[in-house]
């Protein structure tokens, strides 16, 4: 009779133990459902002709502010920015501020790039 009651507790501890994992799956499975969305579908085809026109003259708007901070570069310092250093240097400084380019920053950009040679 004690062995029939051991295989009978042991059953029903077998019994809870896969409910109890039952029960976590499915609530998972339920709160990952509950909070999944959708993607919302990518759009194919051209774009909008608002949009195309508002990216083209941001970018217009960018190759102009950084063709004046060239020119007010060579205007200050008197070297013409065509080195690829250079340009990377002046279009850092650009995307860091939109101001104008002071005479100060100009010649720290090219004692930068163009250190003074030691004797």
């Amino acid at each position: 009779m004690r062995g029939n009651s051991w295989i009978v507790g042991g059953l029903s501890m077998i019994i809870m133990a896969v409910a109890v994992v039952v029960l976590i799956t499915t609530g998972a499975r339920w709160l990952l459902t509950a909070r999944y969305t959708p993607p919302t579908p990518v759009q194919s085809g051209p774009l909008p002709k608002a949009l195309a026109d508002e990216i083209k003259r941001n970018e217009q708007a960018y190759y102009l502010r950084g063709m004046n901070d060239a020119v007010e570069f060579w205007r200050l310092t008197g070297v013409v920015p065509d080195t690829r250093v250079l340009r990377d240097a002046l279009w850092a400084r650009h995307q860091a501020s939109s101001d104008p380019l002071t005479p100060s920053e100009a010649h720290t950009i090219l004692q930068h790039v163009n250190p003074p040679s030691m004797p």
